[in-house]
């Protein structure tokens, strides 16, 4: 069953306060960010386990407007086809907004199941990894989000073993491992096109030697997907390659966690052209070799021996985060708000993927839709 939004009656969650920027505590503001359109944060009432929630000027018109409860204003529909629609989906999902059924007001979860979910096509063996990885975070009851984000990023990362160990027991042993020592066949490769960036005690960074000659349109990444035994002999090629590209830089893992982790090696491009361009040069080189998937990505080459995502921009200063870390942090925040449901026919995950997919992110492939960047 779906419902037309702008036939029900909606209200503001009394359970919510607005509370404008200037009189948000000091310690409230540390915890968020405030973008220019910003109006202040909604405050869960006292006794409430409702998230504290930062919130732009439309959204604290609409959460005021309905504080009597009735259909939602005009304004609300009167921006691009269906975003008014996605806007109070995402808004009823985190239960800012209430939905009324049968005289009584739901939300979350419960909103979900009346609205309905997006269509659940053929999914790849990549997306299939990614609902395992939200399933296995529905488990985990007792996790706060910020451990749950955690747990979700960290999945399918291999376990550390004794054996690991011994063989890898330091960054002098990663270095020639991965050929990237001085007389290493990766370094000859590296050094035609590549200078060292800024490494870090996880990284090794690789900087293009030849500034590109196209700006950054919208950066994105490409995260190869393979087993550690798989690169000593993949590197060389691969950095060889990546010296014909639009590549700007990439990044390799040197400890054994970050060696462990299935994005252990990132490439990173001025575009979705470029990037793409280069992944089917790439196929050659993965093709046949033992995979190590990256979750939460969407995938290129059959199986996650290559996929790709695009950081979201911040609120501060156009910093950068993670793709894969936004995509986690918004899992398990919807994962907490149906920690308590018990929604006949819904499951956590799929409720989980329904609020991702509603930040503008496709959930059948992982790719971020149109509407995405706006979301983000």
């Amino acid at each position: 069953m779906s419902i037309a939004l702008d036939k029900v009656r909606l209200r503001a969650n009394p359970a919510y306060r607005a509370v404008p920027w200037n009189r948000v505590t000091p310690e409230a503001r540390e915890t968020l960010a405030m973008g220019a359109d910003g109006y202040g944060v909604l405050a869960p009432q006292e006794g409430s386990h409702l998230p504290l929630v930062a919130i732009d000027r439309d959204t604290a018109l609409l959460f005021l407007t309905l504080q009597e409860p009735g259909p939602a204003p005009d304004f609300v529909f009167a921006a691009n086809a269906g975003e008014g629609e996605r806007a109070l989906r995402r808004l009823l999902l985190d239960r800012v907004l209430e939905l009324e059924q049968l005289g009584d007001y739901v939300s979350g979860p419960e909103a979900c199941a009346l609205m309905g979910v997006g269509p659940a096509g053929t999914r790849g063996s990549l997306v299939q990894l990614s609902i395992e990885a939200i399933r296995y975070g529905a488990a985990l009851a007792d996790a706060d989000a910020m451990t749950l984000a955690h747990k979700l990023y960290r999945y399918n990362t291999r376990p550390v073993t004794p054996m690991l160990r011994r063989r890898l027991p330091d960054r002098a042993a990663f270095v020639d491992f991965l050929g990237l020592g001085p007389n290493g066949a990766a370094r000859h490769a590296i050094d035609r096109s590549w200078a060292s960036g800024d490494d870090s005690p996880a990284w090794a960074v690789f900087m293009a030697r030849q500034p590109r000659r196209r700006r950054a349109e919208q950066p994105c990444k490409l995260y190869l997907g393979l087993a550690l035994e798989e690169l000593p002999d993949c590197l060389p090629r691969l950095a060889a390659e990546l010296g014909r590209s639009e590549a700007t830089q990439f990044k390799i893992g040197v400890e054994l966690a970050g060696l462990l982790r299935p994005d252990k090696l990132v490439i990173y491009f001025p575009s979705k052209e470029a990037l793409l361009a280069t992944a089917q040069a790439l196929l050659p080189i993965v093709e046949g070799r033992t995979v190590h998937a990256v979750p939460f990505s969407a995938e290129i080459a059959s199986g996650g021996a290559l996929s790709w995502g695009i950081d979201p921009e911040t609120a501060w200063f156009g910093d950068r985060a993670s793709w894969r870390q936004w995509v986690c942090e918004k899992l398990a925040a919807a994962l907490i708000t149906a920690r308590h449901s018990n929604v006949h026919g819904l499951e956590p995950w799929q409720f989980a993927l329904e609020r991702l997919r509603l930040e503008g992110v496709d959930t059948e492939t992982f790719m971020p839709t149109g509407n995405w960047s706006e979301a983000a």
